[in-house]
């Protein structure tokens, strides 16, 4: 098969995510190739070599591809995957924009740009001397990311529930000092309300909140709790899928007794089909 004789086709996501609006994973064989023709998308890709080897050529050179290595393609750039043999892949793909939107000015933007030029990739490579689309990992990283991905793909095809809590460091309610009575010093501006457009479609935001009861769910910790001085904020929460309904989200007020953040829970119900 002959390389780059043919003009690039640009995927879009619009068109390629019909599971999700945000996220595609599906494996490639080499009886169910995939990428045989020049293209580039509006999204990023990664592919992950679990068996056998491949041919990759990224703006017009040539990759050599074996089991355990990964290739990440950011959006925009031609490439195309050839000579597969006795290979299986898994493929990642996603819109980063989903997440970290880019803006001016931004700690977003700042995450955006490093994504796309690949610089944080040097903390899992054999060697970090040379960044570019191909990468080899160490061996224990190599392990932990095919049970990922193999993961990944059995919950994508089962078109499973997502639900997720955790610490988003934002202030989840837009205005918590105002909310809890302490506007914090200058030292207690790090929790900003999350920008708009940063949850991607078919994901929600929880933020737990009783208005009858406004517990905050964490506190400053640079100075004993004092109920009257201390600034509380909510930053935990949970994401949950489009397929999940809520029906409440509340701090348990533990008056910060064992940690700076109190516990939060939620009810929730799985949607059938």
């Amino acid at each position: 098969m002959e390389v780059w004789n043919e003009p690039a086709v640009l995927f879009e996501k619009s068109t390629m995510f019909t599971k999700s609006r945000f996220c595609k994973i599906y494996k490639v064989t080499s009886e169910n190739p995939s990428g045989y023709l020049p293209h580039s998308h509006d999204y990023m890709q990664i592919w992950y070599i679990t068996r056998g080897c491949c041919e990759h050529w990224v703006e017009g050179q040539k990759h050599l591809m074996a089991r355990g290595d990964i290739f990440i393609v950011p959006p925009k750039v031609e490439h195309q995957v050839v000579r597969l043999e006795d290979a299986e892949i898994i493929s990642c793909e996603f819109s980063f924009d989903h997440f970290f939107p880019p803006k001016e000015n931004s700690a977003y933007q700042q995450v955006h740009e490093a994504a796309l030029n690949l610089s944080f990739a040097w903390l899992f490579l054999k060697d970090a001397d040379d960044i570019h689309s191909q990468f080899s990992l160490r061996p224990e990283t190599g392990e932990r990311v095919n049970t990922l991905m193999n993961a990944m793909l059995v919950e994508y095809e089962n078109g499973n529930y997502c639900v997720a809590g955790g610490d988003f460091n934002k202030d989840l309610l837009g205005n918590s000092a105002e909310i809890f009575g302490v506007a914090g010093g200058e030292n207690d501006t790090w929790a900003q309300p999350i920008p708009e457009g940063t949850i991607p479609a078919g994901l929600s935001l929880v933020a737990p909140f009783d208005p009858e009861h406004p517990v905050a769910t964490c506190r400053t910790a640079n100075e004993p709790y004092d109920v009257t001085t201390s600034f509380r904020v909510t930053v935990d929460g949970f994401l949950v899928s489009d397929n999940v309904e809520v029906l409440g989200a509340d701090v348990v007020d533990a008056d910060y007794r064992y940690s700076d953040h109190n516990p939060i829970y939620m009810d929730f119900i799985l949607k059938s089909e």
